[in-house]
């Protein structure tokens, strides 16, 4: 997981995250046909959009997939509205993931995403159901089985 407004300011440290392995590398035709995706996580969607739009640009014929973070239970992250604190803005997240979409060009945008953001209410099966049906563009949804309260 990457921060994408410290791509965006281009700090080093962070563009070294993304970096692969040769044999991670999209479309890769060795002997693991690996797959190689990022994930970044943000809180405002005109940030998130344009790394998206950067990594398509100058990473996308290394790349499988960009995927949002909007599970990481870190206060440091949720306090930026990023990672799990968008499970209780679920109209941001969609409109997250709309925008990513229409940016990646064939790059596939996926999320994951937590039950919910604490015990007892668990918000997911509605998040899943509007992700897929409120055109969003999302290609795939993870599912982590427990809640932000549950790390």
């Amino acid at each position: 997981m990457t921060l994408s407004s410290s791509l965006l300011s281009g700090q080093r440290q962070e563009w070294a995250l993304i970096r692969s392995h040769p044999t991670e590398t999209a479309r890769h035709k060795g002997p693991f046909n690996s797959y190689y995706g990022i994930q970044i996580a943000g809180g405002k969607l005109p940030t998130v959009v344009k790394t998206t739009e950067l990594l398509t640009r100058l990473c996308g014929d290394m790349i499988d997939t960009i995927d949002l973070n909007c599970g990481c239970p870190l206060d440091m992250v949720c306090r930026t509205g990023a990672g799990s604190m968008l499970l209780e803005n679920q109209g941001k997240l969609l409109k997250m993931v709309r925008g990513m979409a229409t940016v990646s060009g064939d790059i596939p945008v996926t999320c994951k995403i937590r039950m919910g953001w604490s015990n007892g209410k668990n918000t997911a099966a509605k998040l899943v159901r509007r992700l897929v049906t409120e055109n969003t563009g999302v290609s795939a949804i993870t599912l982590h089985g427990r809640s932000r309260q549950q790390r």
